[in-house]
């Protein structure tokens, strides 16, 4: 079972994230709810579209990974369940590499 890591999203978040994220979260919980709602909208599609899509899929799966289970339900129905784990993974090993960079940088100064 995969679950959520940290707090810290290690995407780059631009101007507007939280807003992109709300957005996204209350169309992926309409998903949930309905199976038949219609969330692929323009709105939807910009969320993930601002240069920071990663860090917007990073947020979701990481609340849906620490068990909010309507979420999870919503990105499953999208399709896109296992990519998006496949951004928040990398996500991980990223924030990973850059804390033992940032450890070995500070060892050797």
């Amino acid at each position: 079972m995969i679950t959520a890591h940290g707090n810290k999203n290690p995407y780059q978040m631009l101007e507007g994230f939280g807003r992109r994220v709300a957005c996204a979260r209350k169309a992926l919980l309409r998903l949930s709810a309905d199976p038949l709602a219609r969330i692929f909208t323009r709105s939807f599609d910009n969320c993930f579209e601002m240069h920071d899509g990663s860090a917007v899929v990073w947020a979701l799966m990481h609340e849906a990974l620490a068990g909010n289970d309507d979420l999870k339900q919503g990105i499953e129905r999208t399709g896109s369940w296992r990519h998006w784990l496949e951004v928040y993974e990398e996500g991980q090993a990223r924030d990973t590499r850059q804390l033992s960079l940032f450890s070995t940088s500070a060892v050797s100064a």
